[in-house]
């Protein structure tokens, strides 16, 4: 959703047969309402081709065994929604789960200690935020 708003169209590939294994009802009847959005099944990436920058994708459609090349301004790898995030320092604030505190959560949590409110997406520490680009909780 975030990239359809900045790009012509978004091809999302899927290894699976659907997503809702892997996303909330929500975000899946959203997609669906976006022409700009084109979701493939059963397809993953296996090549990436360009001189200076990405210009296209080579991308495979695991049920007919088909190859396809597609133009490509750009690629977004999203391997998962488990919070992975023991490398991070003790200074980041974490949700029982494990996902990264942010905005009125930190403060909630009493991690923040700034005068001011921390922003929307920042963390614990000041001036580190969560990219957004990831929508998954946390």
């Amino acid at each position: 959703m975030f990239f359809s708003s900045h790009a012509r169209s978004v091809t999302i590939l899927s290894r699976g047969e659907t997503l809702e294994k892997s996303m909330s009802r929500y975000l899946i009847d959203q997609l669906a309402t976006r022409p700009d959005i084109e979701v493939r099944f059963n397809t993953e990436l296996v090549a990436a081709h360009g001189n200076t920058s990405l210009e296209t994708v080579d991308v495979r459609d695991n049920t007919r065994g088909e190859t396809t090349r597609l133009e490509s301004g750009g690629v977004f790898i999203f391997i998962g929604a488990d919070a992975e995030t023991d490398w991070l320092p003790p200074e980041i604030a974490l949700d029982p789960k494990g996902y990264v505190l942010t905005g009125s959560d930190v403060r909630a949590a009493g991690r923040w200690e700034l005068d001011r409110d921390p922003y929307l997406l920042e963390t614990s520490v000041a001036g580190i935020l969560r990219d957004e680009t990831n929508p998954v909780p946390g």
